[in-house]
């Protein structure tokens, strides 16, 4: 029997994005999902996400969207003159890591804070949305390590290297017309029936008008929901013998 991860990202950044893994949580192909907390995410939506049961929330911290969460980053280095995050690109460009360690992991205590008055419960794992530094990884291990619960890195180096979980290379999914993320969950290229365990990650989303002005990733994430929400992909992983598996210590 293959075990399968399939982390959802991005839950709370928009309502479509909400309610699009919401969606795709009803067909029973995900196993852990990543929460926004900055960004709007609904109280009502935050209620239908914790009454899935199988599943594990985790905190997707954002500093590259929206406002912080913490007062003290409006005086960091993380924000603008209008008290809105730095884009990703302003990090993926850079020679050098622009990152404070010390103010993201200020920032992200923030955000775990946030997510507890949500869910009303620690966030199972720790991860950060659309940027990976040296800077990043350490403030953000300094405060998964503070409330106890695991930190998957950017890379997914650690998964990788310490935990004997396969993760694939995945398809881009910036090139709406080739990308088909069905097909590649499906095929041998997944790694799915090939290895113990398998990590993979999607953004699936119904597009809305706060999802196009704030990210570039759009098409791609509505083929993301309709695979996801597949019956075929449900035959497949049962057909399979295929185990989904929430990200927890045991990763």
């Amino acid at each position: 029997m293959s075990e399968l991860i399939v982390r959802c990202d991005d839950f709370g950044l928009t309502q479509g994005c909400s309610l699009g893994i919401l969606r795709a949580l009803e067909n029973g192909c995900i196993s852990s999902v990543g929460v926004i907390v900055n960004t709007g995410v609904r109280s009502d939506d935050a209620r239908s996400l914790a009454a899935h049961e199988g599943i594990s929330i985790g905190l997707h911290v954002n500093v590259v969207a929206g406002k912080p969460v913490s007062n003290s980053t409006l005086d960091s280095g993380l924000v603008d003159d209008e008290g809105n995050f730095f884009p990703s690109r302003r990090y993926r460009t850079s020679e050098v890591d622009l990152i404070d360690v010390d103010e993201i992991e200020a920032e992200t205590q923030a955000q775990v804070s946030k997510f507890q008055s949500l869910f009303g419960l620690l966030p199972a794992y720790i991860d950060c949305h659309s940027v990976g530094t040296p800077h990043v990884d350490e403030g953000l291990s300094r405060v998964a390590k503070r409330i106890g619960v695991p930190y998957v890195d950017f890379t997914l180096t650690s998964l990788r290297e310490h935990s004997c979980i396969y993760a694939p290379d995945l398809p881009n999914n910036m090139v709406y017309d080739s990308y088909d993320p069905l097909h590649f969950l499906m095929s041998s290229e997944s790694g799915i029936l090939t290895h113990e365990k398998t990590f993979v990650v999607f953004h699936p989303a119904f597009l809305d008008e706060g999802l196009m002005e704030i990210s570039s990733l759009r098409e791609g994430r509505m083929k993301d929901q309709a695979a996801l929400s597949s019956p075929v992909l449900k035959k497949w992983l049962d057909d399979n013998d295929v185990m989904l598996r929430p990200i927890g210590f045991g990763c």
